[in-house]
């Protein structure tokens, strides 16, 4: 299990009696094995939570992942994450939950797991986003087990790699949220638990049963940004209240620079980093408005790091980032090992990241349906979209009017595996520009080098799924956020095994529900950018969120992809492991980086078919003990 060695992890047991407590010894064993040890017992004495990487709790609030534990009667709670409540605060709520209100626990400041026990049954809750993640298996004779990550859970049953996940995640941007949140995980026979849901685990099996749902979007903006600028304001102090040191990476952006004036002010006495990764974009205006915000909020220091001493993409794929799944930014190993370093040598032990403010603040398209019984604003709203995405104004009320029905099924569905393949998504001789999403979820495509076989595979789970559940805002809505918060979290263990515990203020619960909260469409307009943030943070940082432009990293993107495509030649040769796999031809996706094939990415082929392929191949090797 070798993500036990580099990343926290806990695997939690019920309370067995015999023969169950023979199986449940033999986990027990298998797991102190892999480098773990027994974080806490059940009243019997055998063990309920075991687990590596959280240290015991000092008696102050830490900005690091730890395992608290309270007893309040019969029931026994641990939360395993960070979370600054003081004791008195966490006895006071588990007093409640054994009560029966497990509310107040759920409720606390942090980012954490939360794990109960009483007479035997143990009960598991992540996050409501999808930053704690959850999945369960049985043993041998039955026993069920759980953990926060699939590869430790899977260390008790085989750990097997699921060629079905594999194909699967080819899929880009990803996966149907079904098969992603409930039903694959990389390994056969570990289901993963849906954010937003408890997990329970007794002598008869696993129960899972949802525990939240987003709040209906009833509040005016005026109301919404008071909660918000709170929740915001909770979150981010949380996260970097009592450390030593703490940072901000700081992109040029709105909600960057929200966290960034919230940490400084939670921190006045200074200590506070905010860090920018300049582009070699020509006409990026990032570090300007990321200069913008710092000049306003000393006593902060401001550091630029600049192209020509930052890593380009691609670099250092000979020691390459692999995170419990595949991610993206593995492509990107050198770039974080640089940012990492600046961040240890500036002795931040918290820092900010504002993953999940586009996904959050922003209300999919689809809100744009319900905007009819007004019809001036829908008509207003519908045009700026339309511009926005270059679209014509009736192609977009089109795809409105098609997604709308509550039985229209996702495009996905029922479709043949020809026309998964990126190649057939378009017509040609027409712009390569996606139409804007207005559905369920966005179309999965598979790249052009995925094998027959994978595609076929891939067309026969997409078309076993059933219907969504729910109207298509909300369900398009909760998406958004737990696609983020899937990629956040991955990013952030890889910043925290460097030394850099990392906070998502963004993707917090109370944040989520106070923008959730917000009418859809005083919280997004296509006039102007994030009204329902700049309406929040007004009051405590007048005239600091004023951009209105964008920018992009299309140079910095290129230029790593012209350095390193022999380096990325040389991977998908003959030693390819995706190739032997059985998952991708090789030669295809070789003709696409050097562009002598039909589809390439100079021809307008979206690189992150390239980057998540890659991180696919790095992924396995290291699952499977490298190459040949």
């Amino acid at each position: 299990m070798t993500t036990a060695a580099q990343s926290a992890w806990f695997v939690a047991l019920p309370d067995v009696t015999v023969p169950g407590a023979a199986i449940a010894g033999a986990a027990s064993d298998t797991l102190l094995a892999a480098r773990g040890g027994v974080l806490a017992r059940h009243a019997s004495g055998r063990p309920w939570i075991i687990g590596h990487g959280y240290p015991a709790p000092a008696p102050s609030p830490r900005s690091r992942d730890v395992l608290r534990t309270v007893a309040a009667g019969k029931l026994q709670v641990a939360i395993a994450g960070f979370c600054p409540a003081l004791d008195g605060e966490l006895r006071r709520a588990a007093a409640q939950a054994e009560r029966g209100r497990v509310e107040d626990l759920l409720r606390l400041p942090g980012s954490f797991h939360l794990i109960t026990c009483a007479d035997g049954q143990v009960s598991l809750y992540g996050d409501v986003a999808g930053l704690r993640r959850l999945f369960h298996s049985r043993l041998g004779d039955g026993l069920p087990v759980a953990g926060d990550r699939a590869a430790a859970v899977a260390a008790l049953t085989g750990g097997v790699l699921d060629e079905r996940w594999l194909a699967a995640r080819l899929l880009a941007p990803e996966m149907p949220a079904e098969l992603l949140w409930s039903r694959l995980s990389p390994y056969r026979g570990v289901t993963p638990v849906p954010p937003g849901h408890r997990l329970r685990l007794d002598h008869d099996g696993a129960t899972v049963a949802c525990y939240w749902r987003p709040p209906a979007a009833v509040l005016p903006l005026a109301e919404g940004a008071e909660l918000l600028r709170t929740a915001l304001s909770r979150a981010a102090c949380a996260g970097v209240s009592s450390a030593g040191r703490a940072s901000v990476q700081l992109s040029g952006g709105w909600d960057s620079a929200a966290l960034a004036a919230l940490a400084c002010r939670a921190r006045p006495a200074g200590g506070t980093l905010l860090l920018t990764v300049a582009s070699a974009t020509a006409d990026n205006p990032d570090v300007r408005w990321a200069r913008h915000t710092a000049t306003r909020l000393r006593p902060a220091e401001h550091q630029v790091l600049e192209p020509d001493g930052f890593p380009l993409l691609f670099d250092g794929l000979d020691k390459p980032i692999v995170a419990e799944e595949p991610a993206s930014f593995t492509a990107s190993s050198a770039r974080i090992r640089h940012l990492t370093g600046v961040l240890t040598r500036y002795g931040s032990t918290a820092h900010l990241n504002g993953q999940g403010g586009d996904e959050v603040l922003l209300a999919p398209l689809a809100h744009l349906a319900d905007l009819w019984r007004r019809p001036v604003l829908a008509w207003r709203h519908l045009r700026g979209y339309a511009a926005l995405s270059s679209v014509g104004t009736l192609a977009l009320l089109t795809g409105l009017l098609r997604d709308r029905a509550r039985s229209a099924r996702p495009r996905w569905r029922g479709g043949g595996p020809t026309e998964l393949r990126w190649a057939s998504a378009r017509t040609p001789g027409t712009a390569t520009r996606p139409a804007p999403f207005t559905g369920w979820e966005a179309v999965p495509r598979l790249p052009p080098w995925a094998s027959a076989a994978a595609t076929d595979q891939a067309a026969a789970l997409l078309n076993a799924l059933p219907p969504p559940e729910g109207d298509v805002l909300t369900h398009a809505t909760v998406i958004r956020i737990r696609a983020c918060a899937r990629r956040a979290a991955a990013y952030g263990d890889t910043l925290a095994q460097h030394g850099v515990p990392t906070c998502f203020p963004y993707l917090d619960r109370a944040v989520i529900e106070a923008c959730l909260a917000v009418r859809p469409e005083q919280r997004t307009t296509p006039y102007q950018p994030k009204p329902l943030l700049a309406a929040a943070l007004e009051p405590i940082a007048p005239g600091l969120l004023v951009r209105r432009d964008k920018g992009h990293h299309n140079h910095d993107l290129h230029a790593g992809l012209a350095a390193h495509t022999p380096h990325l030649l040389e991977l998908f040769g003959d030693d390819c492991a995706l190739a032997r796999a059985g998952l991708i031809d090789a030669l295809v996706l070789r003709r696409a980086l050097t562009g002598t094939g039909p589809a390439s990415v100079t021809g307008g082929l979206p690189l992150a078919f390239v980057t998540e392929t890659l991180a696919m191949e790095l992924w396995l090797r290291h699952r499977t003990g490298g190459t040949r």
